[in-house]
């Protein structure tokens, strides 16, 4: 008898440590269907992505079944169903696939502040986020504009904590550049003239003030100014775009220390 596993596939490269929580995530998720799905027809899924969503096995699912899964309004007020779908959709956010118009919004459906979900699923996607962002901070596509914030808003909107997310920022600010990269473009985006942390897709006060609390932190402002001046100071190929936006990011942690 020929054991069925899930083929191999030809995607971007991903620390072993990703694939692993990826392979995890398929044993450890799981919910039947029991052939329906409690989500919005045919206006937001049609009739062949709802056979496909049902009838395909989960690795399989197609980036479009997905993206019209997870745009259309949904029905299950518990939170099972999703279950089924998790580790597919966690698989594709490590490969950059475009399953939601806005990252931020990706993991929304989860609700991982509802009763469905297990200690042992919640402490796998602490361990999850953590290895993803950790990923980004360090795998920086500036091509697809995302940013670390970005990522990190989307697991608070799915419902989780976050603050040890911002611990792994600080960590690998000291180790590599790309981490600061992601500071820069988060401080220049989001963060307005007088230091204030905005964000259209956050509404959620206690998120809104645990980044502002860390982007005003004096451990923060010690952490990336002596960075920034050692990048002065040693490269001397930095280009004006660039020093333009290390002299702002200066400019605002430096009032931390005021």
């Amino acid at each position: 008898m020929k054991i069925k596993i899930r083929p191999e596939k030809n995607t971007p490269k991903r620390t072993k440590t990703i694939e692993s929580l990826i392979e995890e995530a398929y044993s450890l998720f799981k919910h039947s269907l029991n052939g329906k799905l409690n989500v919005c027809t045919p206006c937001c899924v049609s009739p062949e992505k709802i056979q496909e969503l049902l009838q395909t096995p989960v690795y399989e699912l197609s980036i479009s079944a997905i993206y019209d899964y997870l745009d259309a309004v949904h029905y299950d007020e518990v939170g099972y169903e999703i279950k089924h779908f998790l580790p597919r959709i966690l698989e594709l956010l490590t490969e950059g696939a475009l399953i939601r118009h806005s990252t931020e919004l990706i993991l929304d459906k989860c609700h991982f502040e509802k009763s469905c979900w297990q200690q042992t699923e919640l402490d796998f996607m602490k361990r999850f986020s953590t290895e993803f962002i950790r990923y980004v901070l360090t795998n920086y596509n500036k091509n697809r504009g995302d940013n670390a914030i970005s990522y990190i808003l989307m697991f608070n909107l799915a419902g989780l904590p976050t603050k040890h997310l911002f611990d792994v920022w600080e960590n690998e600010l000291t180790s590599s550049p790309l981490a600061l990269e992601h500071l820069q473009v988060m401080m220049y985006y989001y963060v307005d003239s007088d230091g204030y942390y905005s964000c259209p897709f956050s509404d959620n006060p206690e998120f809104n003030n645990e980044v502002q609390n860390w982007i005003t932190s004096t451990k923060l402002a010690k952490i990336v100014l002596p960075i920034i001046e050692k990048e002065y100071f040693e490269n001397t190929n930095l280009t004006e775009e660039t020093r333009y936006y290390l002299d702002l990011l200066y400019g605002k942690l430096e009032l931390n220390l005021k």
